[in-house]
């Protein structure tokens, strides 16, 4: 303990003699050794001021990769990037591992050789973390010199209609490609062709004259003593009385029906500087009720702002237009901001957490919705790339069991993870498909599925229990450490095993915690409720889309809970029922 303690000393005074040192590192172990040194053995004010600072100001490689730069390596360990990049140690058989055997050795036989070659193998790391900080600098600047640089939002493939904008070379061709839509012939040539064609639209065009209001409430008001503003004693009163028309639904036991009210009030007008004034709160053109029953159309039924104002305009007679309910739908969203930001505390703060993501909305491409779900709540929250910025976001201090596909950006969430094996599953299956002579391969994978299947049989007969399911955690062990150790002769077969050490730690978690599945389907499910909107909606904005993930989130989760979705947006209650 005296040697690590003056070793220590002499690396703090080593740090300190550098001016505006900062510490870059590839991978937490650096800061968390410095935390450990920190409490051990420092005790000196300004010393824990410098390593906090230190501490502060490091930069860690490997979080400012993951989700954000994928090179074209089975993981993003040092050696496979630093070699992609051209770099090469010179101890041929470079691993961490490897140096902690090496180092033992030193410490029992003393050799300088040894020594040596330990200290040039952690200069080899340095220098390939250096080139691998170089590189992400030239990626972030788009530095010509990186060919094969490629920037993932350049691929997506946005949602096209079929028939999209005519791009006219000549005006020629734009003025028959307007004359052949089905709208303008209808109008303007078959009607000047079919008598029956020109009956129906004439008929279509004569809509049945309803009553602007059911009742008429006049406002009883006295006239106010002075002006609020210049304290002006006389004031003008406007005649005749404004008024404000209110559409709502009444609902009952026996169905629905329409209610208008028109409501009367005074007007004021101050003499002196002209101010305006009135007692009355003028109310929204469209009622709680009615503002409730649009959104079940468009969220729950799936209809789109245009058929559910028609819908409605056609059971009630309602003056209502597209852009009319999208307005409404986007006040309602921001109504709830509290109570999605609630599902999302909710969702943050469980033991388990499922996590999916797809394409948004957003017209151009590049833009996804991240779904959260558990078994009683689902969050859908709109990002603009697949970055893993979001998930730092929402899953900002959450200590559960996440499970999710195998993405890379799943990864930088520091908490226990399961990767649904129904996706590793279907990949080993295409694989064997791929190469059906591959025996090699064919063997582990006959491994994996006796393995999967035997733990399957022990999920079926007790659920998802830690004491039952614990029995399996050696046969687990043993066939992560087989496959690892195999000499793999195919590509198939070694990037397989690539895969499988990278994810050792993520593909039995379940068989430690109650509760946990072995698979994703619950957001995969979440997700598919989202698809189908999607393809209602079909194109939209940013705010669209957090508008439309906000209700839907909502309403996912009653429908989770067994509760109903309209029953809640007219019942003005703010928190989802547990």
């Amino acid at each position: 303990m005296e040697d690590e303690h003056r070793v220590w000393e002499e690396c703090l005074r080593t740090i300190k003699s550098l001016e505006n040192a900062q510490l870059v590192h590839y991978g937490a172990y650096e800061t968390h050794f410095l935390r450990r040194m920190k409490t051990r053995y420092v005790s000196r004010p300004e010393d824990v001021e410098f390593i906090d600072r230190l501490i502060e100001t490091s930069v860690n490689l490997v979080a400012c990769m993951y989700g954000c730069v994928y090179f074209p390596t089975y993981s993003n360990s040092l050696k496979e990037i630093g070699r992609y990049l051209g770099y090469e140690w010179a101890w041929q058989h470079a691993s961490g591992a490897s140096a902690i055997l090496m180092r033992k050795l030193w410490e029992l036989s003393a050799q300088t050789d040894i020594k040596d070659l330990l200290v040039a193998y952690n200069m080899d790391d340095c220098r390939a973390a250096a080139l691998i900080a170089e590189a992400l600098g030239r990626i972030c600047t788009r530095n010509s010199s990186m060919p094969d640089l490629v920037d993932v939002g350049s691929l997506e493939v946005g949602f096209q209609r079929t028939f999209g904008k005519f791009d006219s070379a000549l005006p020629e061709f734009a003025k028959i490609n307007d004359a052949a839509y089905w709208d303008y012939q209808r109008s303007k040539v078959f009607t000047r062709t079919d008598k029956t064609v020109r009956r129906t639209i004439q008929k279509s065009n004569c809509h049945e004259k309803i009553p602007t209001f059911d009742k008429e409430i006049t406002i009883v008001d006295d006239m106010p003593a002075k002006c609020p503003k210049c304290s002006t004693t006389k004031l003008w009163r406007y005649l005749p009385r404004r008024s404000n028309v209110v559409y709502d639904l009444k609902f009952s036991d026996k169905g629905v029906k329409r209610s208008s009210v028109k409501y009367r009030y005074s007007y004021y007008k101050c003499t002196g500087c002209f101010a305006e004034m009135t007692f009355y709160e003028r109310k929204s053109k469209y009622g709680p009720n009615l503002r409730a029953f649009l959104v079940y159309l468009v969220i729950e039924l799936l209809l789109s702002n245009r058929k559910a104002a028609d819908h409605a305009s056609l059971l009630f007679g309602l003056p209502l237009t597209k852009s009319a309910v999208g307005h409404i739908k986007s006040e309602m969203a921001a109504k709830y901001v509290p109570t999605y930001q609630s599902i999302l505390h909710q969702i943050a703060n469980g033991p388990l957490i499922h996590a999916d993501e797809t394409k948004g909305v957003v017209l151009g491409g590049g833009h996804y919705v991240w779904v959260f779900a558990n078994m009683t709540t689902v969050a859908y929250a709109y990002s603009e790339s697949r970055e893993s910025s979001i998930l730092e976001t929402v899953l900002d201090g959450f200590k559960g069991v996440l499970v999710s596909d195998f993405y890379a950006a799943y990864d930088s969430v520091p908490c226990p993870q399961q990767k649904c094996l129904i996706h590793l599953m279907r990949d080993i299956n295409e694989d064997l498909n791929r190469n059906p002579f591959n025996e090699e391969f064919k063997a582990i994978a006959c491994q994996f599925g006796a393995l999967l299947r035997e733990i399957l049989e022990t999920v079926d007969q007790y659920g998802l229990k830690t004491r039952h399911l614990g029995k399996h955690r050696r046969a687990a062990d043993r066939f992560i450490e087989h496959v690892v150790r195999l000499s793999c002769a195919t590509e198939v077969g070694r990037a397989f095993q690539k895969r499988i050490e990278k994810n050792s730690d993520k593909l039995f978690t379940f068989l430690s915690y109650d509760g946990v599945p072995w698979n994703n389907n619950n957001a995969e499910h979440a997700v598919k409720a989202f698809t189908r909107l999607r393809n209602v909606i079909n194109t939209s904005s940013p705010k669209g889309t957090r508008d439309y993930a906000t209700l839907l989130s909502i309403q996912q989760t009653l429908k989770y809970r067994g509760k109903e979705f309209l029953e809640f947006m007219r019942s003005g209650e703010m928190e989802t029922p547990g």
